[in-house]
């Protein structure tokens, strides 16, 4: 994967870096009366609050400032306070919340008529459209806050404003444009008195050539100024003794150094900025570096030197606050770039580490460290698609596969550029390494063009791609597989994965599930692997059969929801009584363990574009995580969460990651959800099967599923797995 050089000092990607002792760049300047001075205390704090990666102290400050000011009413410390709040909902959300915030603040800055207060807020207002990829209108608002800032004779502001914008613009690879603006911010420097501000735009606009360079592939039309900016912002801080912005400043010229290919430099000065940094005890600067070291270490060829600094670097990303590495960034690009690149980088070191091995223990100890590292990347990519630390209360719960099941087989594929591979975990304690002999780009086309013929349910053509993507995933393990009492597979999905059901591969005889049962897990460690003990199930059960906001009817949920209740009994809420108030409250009810929706959804790339539909209108996936989410504090579980009428975005990896997430997120021990939108009367007929299976003794929620999908196959009408291959099993198959 593409590295960027994100600005680090803020670790913001469309804000200013905070400034190094003194006052941090981006917060207001105070040029207020003293009695103004408790609003501009919030303020400070607020700010210092949100560069350490507390958005929660931040919001609880400027709340805290909003309770002052509705009691002693102040128009433009009003606006900075809202402008403030606003930008802190642009990286947490809701994201409705941030514009409405931005937008009044814009309102009453103007009220005001102060230059320098409209510029700061219309700064904020470019900030949120450049992380909903509003490109023009973002750079638009950078473009009125320069001019405003020249009315107000704040060379600052002008400057902050032309570097976001710079960065705005070579994110979205207008790098002509934004070598504009960087040309523009630096006359702009030379203007600037204050030292610290000076300095800490040098460093800002240095990151932003770095960007330029990696989206542009063009060394040498920006390494000069990169280059100039660097060294002298490095004698700055080395005269003020900051080893903070040294830090920063040494590690972003090692980048530099490493994208020319000057490794020996780079490594000395990445090995220097590591030094500056454990003397400022910055976490995210020593992951940074360590990150940084790792790869110049591996391109040096210093295997055991690049482990050991990947291995630190992972460490220190675990501890880290979440949202100081996602902030301001949009959906899922902060994971891809700046997340999932340490941990893939570290799996193909490890995975080259142990073709080397000749040892069995150290081997399989090297393996084991593969498994480990494709399970904290899994979580971290659940944490980033919600935004929250959501799946820490279920790694508690994780136990041994051996005590969890004994007839299941742990399936890892691991889709590297360079060396992709199968990493199997089976229920002895055995790990079994496979390599995937297909290159990278032309896997992820085989298996677009699978999902988009398994949803032609007019012809076989899926058969062709399903019996390569089995010959690639399956033939090279089916021996150690039926060599064993092994009956089910369960896949941690990787990449585009996500977006097809493994069930429907084919051999060229039968599928995948005529051989095995299947179920899904975005990583064991976010398994409650617990069998239900006495399959006493207490449903509530949410449906629409008719039209709603435009949407089709779903003739036949009520006739699937019926069934349920007579098999069942339980909380049946139908048409006009499926709303989420109603929803809520029969969810309060503390035995209810299974929830059962049937009803238009979409699961999009982001939690801010995934719902499902009600009576009242659309439900958001966070509100239903919410609401299912009381059932982490409640002794009795949520056994099973259903989704019946849910569809994912085709080729997007993140939305079918969705179906993972949502029962992660919401406590649920185990999820139903289809990857795409599926006959109405089909899926009634498989969740009818499927509910009747569940209800044998000893059945395994897994075993129920294939043998509903098993009876879809015999039926001359629905044996296209078009129409039974949707569904899959989501984390716990017991």
């Amino acid at each position: 994967m593409k590295l960027p050089a994100f600005l680090i000092v803020f670790i913001l990607l469309f804000c200013l870096p905070p400034a190094t002792p003194g006052k941090p760049f981006n917060q207001p300047e105070n040029h207020q009366a003293t009695e103004a001075r408790p609003i501009q205390t919030y303020l400070f704090a607020a700010e210092s609050a949100k560069n350490k990666g507390d958005y929660d102290q931040a919001k609880a400050l400027l709340q805290h400032a909003l309770v002052q000011l509705n009691q002693h009413p102040d128009t433009p410390h009003h606006a900075a306070v809202l402008s403030a709040l606003g930008n802190l909902y642009i990286a947490t959300g809701p994201q409705q919340k941030a514009f409405a915030l931005l937008t009044q603040a814009e309102a009453l800055a103007r009220e005001t008529n102060q230059a320098a207060l409209i510029a700061r807020v219309l700064i904020n207002l470019g900030n949120y459209y450049a992380f909903h990829q509003h490109i023009d209108t973002s750079l638009n608002n950078f473009n009125n806050s320069i001019a405003s800032a020249r009315l107000a004779n704040n060379p600052i502001l002008v400057a902050k404003a032309q570097a976001n914008a710079a960065r705005t613009a070579g994110n979205s690879h207008q790098i002509d444009v934004a070598f504009g603006y960087l040309e523009d911010a630096q006359q702009t420097l030379e203007k600037l008195n204050n030292a610290t501000a000076k300095n800490t735009l040098r460093v800002n606009l240095a990151s932003t050539y770095l960007t330029l360079i990696e989206q542009s592939q063009t060394l040498n039309r920006f390494k000069q100024p990169t280059y100039q900016l660097l060294v002298e912002s490095i004698a700055d801080y080395q005269r003020s003794g900051n080893s903070h912005g040294r830090s920063f400043a040494r590690g972003l010229l090692g980048r530099l150094y490493e994208l020319s290919a000057q490794y020996v430099e780079a490594q000395q000065l990445t090995q220097q900025a590591l030094f500056d940094a454990q003397a400022s005890a910055d976490k995210y600067l020593l992951y940074r570096w360590h990150w940084q070291t790792g790869r110049i270490a591996q391109s040096l060829k210093q295997t055991k030197n690049a482990i050991h600094h990947y291995q630190q670097a992972i460490t220190l990303l675990d501890t880290l606050r979440f949202q100081m590495l996602v902030a301001y960034r949009p959906p899922g690009t902060a994971f891809v770039e700046m997340i999932a690149p340490v941990y893939s980088e570290y799996i193909e070191l490890l995975i080259k580490q142990s073709k080397t091995q000749q040892d069995n223990a150290a081997r399989k100890l090297t393996l084991g460290k593969v498994r480990d590292t494709i399970e904290s990347l899994k979580a971290a990519e659940i944490r980033d698609y919600f935004g929250d630390a959501c799946v820490d209360a279920l790694k508690a719960k994780q136990k041994p596969l051996w005590k969890a099941s004994t007839r299941a087989v742990i399936v890892y594929p691991v889709l590297l550029k360079n060396s992709s591979i199968l990493l199997m975990d089976f229920p002895d304690g055995r790990l079994k390494m496979h390599r995937i002999a297909m290159p990278l780009d032309e896997l992820t086309r085989l298996i677009r063009n699978f999902r988009v013929f398994l949803e032609k349910r007019t012809t076989n053509e899926y058969r062709i791609p399903g019996k390569q993507l089995y010959d690639l995933l399956i033939t090279p393990v089916i021996q150690s597989l039926n060599s064993t009492k092994i009956d089910t597979l369960v896949f941690v999905p990787d990449g585009p994965l996500f977006s097809i059901p493994l069930a429907a591969l084919h051999d060229g005889k039968q599928h995948l599930i005529e051989q095995f049962s299947t179920a899904i897990t975005p990583g064991i460690q976010l398994v409650d692997p617990s069998p239900l003990s006495n399959k006493k199930i207490t449903p509530v059960l949410g449906g629409l059969s008719e039209s709603v906001d435009g949407y089709p009817p779903l003739v036949y949920v009520k006739e699937e929801l019926d069934f349920i209740s007579k098999l069942y009994g339980g909380n049946l809420l139908m048409n006009q009584n499926f709303k989420p108030a109603s929803l809520k409250q029969s969810l309060s009810n503390e035995d209810i363990n299974l929830l059962h929706i049937s009803t238009h959804g979409f699961l999009g790339n982001s939690v801010d574009s995934s719902y499902l539909l009600t009576y009242d209108g659309k439900l958001s996936i966070n509100s239903l995580a919410d609401y299912v989410g009381m059932f982490k504090f409640r002794e009795k579980p949520l056994e099973l969460l259903v989704l019946s009428a849910c569809e994912t975005a085709e080729a997007d990896d993140r939305s079918a990651l969705g179906l993972s997430g949502i029962a992660v997120r919401a406590g649920a021990r185990s999820a139903i959800g289809s990857l795409w939108k599926v006959n109405d009367a089909a899926t009634s007929l498989l969740m009818t099967e499927f509910y009747q299976q569940f209800q044998q003794p000893g059945i395994s929620r897994a075993a129920a599923l294939q043998k509903a999908q098993q009876a879809l196959l015999t039926d001359l009408r629905y044996r296209h797995p078009g129409y039974w291959a949707a569904f899959l099993l989501i984390n716990n198959w017991l």
